[in-house]
């Protein structure tokens, strides 16, 4: 109980700080659906300035909200670890905290995540792997408010309908299945690497393949009558004992 009253306490503090400020782009984070005053109060104390980042990929990367693979190490049967991916463990904590609740409210709220939200749980996606990418997202709505010094507007974008997937929808099945790029379900022909030169025109040279072929077995063919064919020094040492070598020295 006291916790949380010391809690409300900061947040209030920070509030009040938040609004001392002198007015700046950073009063726009306040106008993000999802991102309250206390979140963005928590978000511009510890982002500071905006200009510290390039890109809003370098913002999300300060917070730590990208996912990292871990697969090195075993089980405790020996056996080496299965890949898997989780939500870095990078950044702040505490800020990470209220980032994720603010995710939360955002996929109801807020358009362009709760369309994000939609996406990716359609997909399969887990619960709380799709909320990491609407942490994401809040990050990169932060970067665009504070750096225009405009507030959110949700319809700056058709988030729910997007014109390209009307587009793709009046396109036949088979000009869709193109666009979407090689099924995973069907393997392509490997394509056959041989000895043989390509061509000026193009078209694999087979006769230069029958030829070499041909001159191989030529020349590890035994050599005919009357002609000196090479020593075999490996066949001439195993009928040579080390006895009649000892004895000719």
């Amino acid at each position: 109980m006291h916790a949380q009253q010391g809690q409300q306490t900061l947040e209030k503090l920070l509030c009040q700080a938040f609004e001392a400020l002198p007015e700046s782009g950073h009063l726009q984070v306040a106008t993000i659906p999802g991102v309250g005053q206390v979140t963005a109060a928590v978000l511009v104390a510890k982002i500071v300035s905006i200009d510290r980042f390039a890109t809003p990929e370098n913002l999300v990367g300060y917070f730590g909200v990208f996912p990292e693979e871990y697969s090195s190490g075993v089980d405790r049967n020996g056996n080496p670890r299965r890949r898997s991916r989780h939500m870095s463990r990078k950044g702040n904590d505490l800020v990470r905290r209220y980032l994720f609740c603010a995710a939360k409210s955002a996929i109801t709220h807020n358009p362009a995540v709760k369309a994000l939200y939609a996406r990716l749980r359609a997909r399969g996606t887990r619960g709380d792997v799709a909320l990491g990418h609407c942490m994401r997202k809040l990050l990169h709505l932060v970067f665009a408010v504070w750096t225009t010094n405009r507030p959110f507007d949700k319809d700056h974008y058709p988030w729910e309908h997007p014109a390209d997937n009307a587009t793709a929808d009046s396109r036949p099945p088979a000009a869709q299945q193109e666009a979407a790029g090689p099924r995973r379900d069907v393997i392509p022909a490997r394509k056959e690497v041989t000895a043989a030169e390509v061509s000026i025109d193009g078209t694999a040279e087979s006769v230069n393949l029958h030829q070499a072929a041909a001159r191989h077995a030529e020349l590890n063919s035994k050599p005919p009558c009357g002609t000196r064919g090479s020593i075999d020094y490996a066949h001439l040492r195993s009928q040579i004992t080390i006895e009649q070598v000892l004895r000719h020295m």
